[in-house]
């Protein structure tokens, strides 16, 4: 026999699960998600690479109230809800370009997350090719970021979606590179432009040799296969000179600039540009 109690641990989270998605379906249906950015700079100012902005999402409830994204995130992917959140926010990036295409010289691109959820979702290159279409906008304004985890759960098939993202002109990103078991083994499967190098091996670079070293592995490995690196979680001056010390070719992190919502970008102008890693 079976005894309720409202304390019972599995009855409490399964009230919560319920909970979160509801919570998530309101969400996508109500329009309380929001956009904000950070930028991804140079590491030499003087490269001639380009800037360009992560796009990071924030969630409101009913109230204006924010969300713990971490945990809204977690529901949604438990309950199969990421392709909606991936597609609500590449649409909305892809409209906000259009409208503010006259920036775009400035601005030069957003970088706009994909789940796994979306990485094994067939349609979705047909989705943002139809995106493009519609807003006439240059393809090359636009990139992805794919997780290590995600791109080797089905690595054939990811393959396959990076290599139809890029036939668009999209450029796409291997995000927190270093973290898998077999990483290099696969990398090379992956037709990827950038390798974002896990942040749990930067943001104490300047006092742990070997995080010294996984990085420098990282970045040799990823320039021999001729992409180009992003160090996150780059917290300060001190890891900043270390990864330039390394030959990283961009950074990313509060120590180059905080995420800020993506209409902050309209009346800061260039903010990459004057975040720039020459500090």
């Amino acid at each position: 026999a079976f005894c309720y109690s409202a304390d019972d641990p599995v009855i409490a989270r399964r009230r919560e699960s319920v909970h979160w998605v509801a919570l998530v379906d309101e969400v996508l249906e109500r329009g309380k998600l929001r956009l904000r950015c950070q930028p991804i700079v140079p590491v030499q100012p003087d490269s001639g690479r380009l800037p360009h902005y992560e796009v990071l999402l924030g969630v409101e409830d009913a109230k204006g109230r924010s969300l713990p994204i971490g945990e809204f995130i977690a529901a949604a992917e438990s309950y199969k809800r990421m392709r909606s959140v991936d597609r609500w926010v590449t649409r909305t990036t892809v409209e906000w370009v259009a409208a503010h295409r006259d920036k775009m010289q400035e601005l030069h691109g957003f970088a706009v997350n994909l789940s796994g959820q979306t990485a094994g979702d067939p349609g979705f290159v047909d989705f943002v090719r139809d995106l493009f279409r519609v807003n006439e906008i240059d393809p090359k304004w636009i990139s992805f970021e794919v997780t290590e985890t995600a791109a080797i759960a089905d690595l054939s098939h990811t393959a396959g979606i990076i290599r139809d993202i890029k036939a668009l002109g999209c450029a796409v990103a291997l995000d927190d590179f270093g973290s898998g078991l077999a990483s290099y083994s696969y990398l090379k499967e992956l037709p990827v432009d950038w390798l974002k190098i896990d942040g749990v091996f930067v943001r104490n670079i300047a006092n742990d040799p070997n995080d010294f070293a996984v990085v420098r592995s990282i970045n040799e490995i990823a320039h021999f296969m001729g992409k180009q690196t992003i160090a996150e979680y780059v917290v300060d001056e001190q890891v900043l000179n270390k990864i330039r010390s390394l030959g990283v070719d961009f950074a990313q992190g509060f120590g180059i600039a905080k995420p800020c919502p993506m209409d902050d970008l309209l009346k800061s102008g260039d903010a990459a540009a004057e975040s720039s890693a020459e500090s």
